[in-house]
């Protein structure tokens, strides 16, 4: 997702599971190594650290981030169905970047990073600071809720009042290939204007790019990636202030 013009924080994204398919679903997974298997339905929500991976679970999503620097989404599942999105992995290296007119930076080129995980009544927390002095200081913060939903928000403070920003990405989810082994099952729901369906998206998608805006072409400001009458992942967001924004 995308913001242009000056700004410091985008609005809340939620990554949420739909339990039905009244309209369209949206899986977007990075998984490395066994596929993931169905789990039975929980109240947990958590946020552990593997390795050199943290992973974010609710009752009915997880979430993989890489550490340290450059936090990027590995994974995302539909741990109800199992369902992923397959990414390359060669293209899933950064979780955010930071366009102000002459440079773009990414938040593997920082200079200091640390995280913290924290739990409340309602959600489990992480957030993640990286500084890259003499121009930006970036704090996003990860939600494992306790209804279901991973929601992310990201806060950039710019260090160079010379420089303007003019766009910030976040989160960027790089190499979508699939939900899962077979691309031509895969549908996405779009809400530009009626709204439609894209069949066989990513071989859509590399004919035919997607480029929308809200306010603008887009009608709602989400996205379904799914398999038909299966479900898959829904990514919404959340700002009623209606910034500008796009999906690419």
């Amino acid at each position: 997702m995308r913001l242009r013009g000056a700004f410091h924080i985008q609005p809340l994204i939620l990554l949420a599971l739909l339990l039905i398919t009244p309209f369209a679903s949206l899986p977007f997974v990075a998984q490395a190594g066994a596929v993931p298997q169905p789990s039975s339905p929980s109240s947990a929500h958590e946020i552990s650290v593997v390795g050199d991976e943290i992973v974010v679970q609710t009752s009915t999503m997880s979430m993989v981030l890489s550490i340290p620097e450059e936090g990027a989404v590995l994974n995302v599942t539909n741990t109800m169905t199992g369902q992923y999105l397959k990414l390359n992995s060669s293209l899933t290296n950064y979780l955010w970047s930071v366009d102000d007119f002459t440079q773009i930076m990414t938040s593997t080129q920082s200079d200091q990073f640390n995280f913290t995980i924290a739990q409340s009544t309602n959600s489990t927390d992480l957030l993640m600071v990286w500084q890259i002095p003499g121009y930006y200081l970036v704090h996003a913060l990860v939600e494992a809720r306790a209804d279901g939903y991973i929601g992310m928000k990201l806060n950039v403070t710019n260090l160079n009042p010379g420089v303007e920003i003019e766009r910030v990405i976040f989160p960027y989810i790089g190499g979508i290939q699939s939900m899962g082994p077979t691309p031509e099952d895969n549908l996405l729901s779009i809400p530009e204007r009626e709204g439609y369906v894209i069949q066989n998206v990513t071989h859509s998608v590399d004919i035919d790019q997607i480029s929308l805006q809200y306010p603008g072409s887009l009608s709602m400001q989400y996205v379904y990636w799914y398999e038909e009458n299966r479900g898959g992942i829904y990514m919404g967001m959340q700002d009623n202030d209606s910034n500008y924004k796009g999906l690419e």
